[in-house]
């Protein structure tokens, strides 16, 4: 599992929050209440269903899951996995686990999501399906996305683009 790197320098501010400084049990609660994130490499539990993977998140922050329901169902609807509700990880495909992380993230409906490569195991159809639900949250919910991405074809999507080139922002 990767770990969660603190700033060096400069200042993050998270809704009105500036969390430099913030103890652990604070940036938690910030990162648990304010981020999302669809990791690369998923960060799914094998042991836990992909309904269980889902509502984790929800489930640390002591939430009434009925109030999520509606739009779990819709998510996996929409997202194609409705019909693997009760499956394990490890039954499913590179492609259906990440559109389970991203179903973990989306139904949160955090301030900021954090993805990192959050399309590259899906073909170009779920990609673009994808890449419609995440530009909708962010208009409707006014949601930030800061995505790391190596596919040029995502970047219709984005608002702006800034390209790192060997640890430096090229212009």
């Amino acid at each position: 599992m990767q770990s969660i790197l603190i700033p060096t320098s400069g200042s993050v501010i998270i809704g009105n929050t500036k969390i430099n400084g913030l103890t652990e049990k604070e940036m938690c609660r910030i990162r648990l209440e304010k981020l999302g994130y669809i990791y690369q490499s998923f960060n799914l539990l094998p042991f836990l269903t992909v309904e269980e993977n889902i509502f984790l998140p929800l489930r640390f922050r002591k939430e009434n899951l009925n109030l999520y329901l509606d739009r779990y169902n819709e998510l996996l609807t929409e997202l194609g996995i409705s019909n693997k509700k009760q499956s394990y990880i490890n039954e499913l495909s590179g492609g259906k686990q990440q559109r389970v992380a991203s179903a973990r993230c989306l139904l949160s409906s955090p301030n900021v999501i954090l993805a990192d490569e959050p399309t590259g195991n899906l073909d170009s159809e779920n990609s673009n399906n994808f890449m419609k639900l995440l530009t909708e949250l962010c208009k409707t919910q006014g949601v930030t996305v800061v995505m790391v991405t190596h596919e040029n074809e995502l970047l219709r999507y984005a608002d702006s683009v800034i390209k790192i080139k060997d640890g430096k922002i090229q212009d």
